[in-house]
């Protein structure tokens, strides 16, 4: 018998809603105007907007943050007797031009009731950067078991592939980093950190 004790669990849903991506790509606009450099935290090159606490707009903060997130929070088996509260804890937009990547980092940050960490991709042009999940067991640097195993245990890191409108979801401890976009347009997408309360 093969008891599994620990897990990554990596959720996907799409959102085709044009004017989802118009409204964060209108924020983003306006942020380049008023806020020039940005931010610069895993970003290499690129321009990050300072972090949103909440949601104002109770449409997409529903669909693009909030179901989801619920979806899978339902998926993972909770215990019995047990009810919780999810909201948006904070998000940020990202755009990366040619040349701009985002070095290995995570979502983690000392508050224990940080449950879930999102993307959501507005614009991905081909060949415009793969986002990468290491494996949290960091001796394995290299894929070398890949070509004999199927099994995640002996994979190194994951590769997804972006598409538009493609939204994730992970745990926010997760290691990642986006590859250098290689497109002469840019890759934009909003990143996100999901809370939850017992109630």
């Amino acid at each position: 018998m093969i008891t599994d004790i620990f897990k990554t669990s990596l959720y996907n849903v799409q959102i085709k809603k044009e004017k989802y991506v118009k409204y964060f790509l209108n924020i983003l606009k306006k942020e380049k105007k008023t806020n020039k450099k940005g931010v610069s935290i895993s970003n290499k090159g690129g321009y990050q907007t300072f972090n949103f606490r909440g949601m104002d707009n109770k449409e997409v903060n529903r669909e693009v943050f909030l179901k989801p997130a619920h979806d899978f929070c339902s998926k993972l088996n909770p215990r019995e007797n047990t009810s919780f509260k999810i909201y948006t804890h904070s998000w940020w937009i990202n755009e990366n031009n040619f040349g701009d990547y985002n070095e290995l980092h995570n979502h983690y940050i000392n508050e224990d009731h940080l449950v879930l960490t999102g993307i959501y991709y507005l614009e991905t042009p081909k060949e415009s950067g793969d986002l990468i999940f290491q494996n949290q067991d960091f001796n394995k640097f290299n894929d070398s078991n890949f070509k004999l195993f199927k099994d995640a245990n002996f994979h190194a890191r994951y590769v997804w592939k972006p598409k538009k409108y493609d939204l994730l979801l992970f745990s926010p401890s997760q290691f990642h980093m986006v590859e250098p976009n290689r497109s002469k347009k840019s890759r934009i997408s909003v990143a996100f950190n999901i809370g939850l309360l017992n109630v």
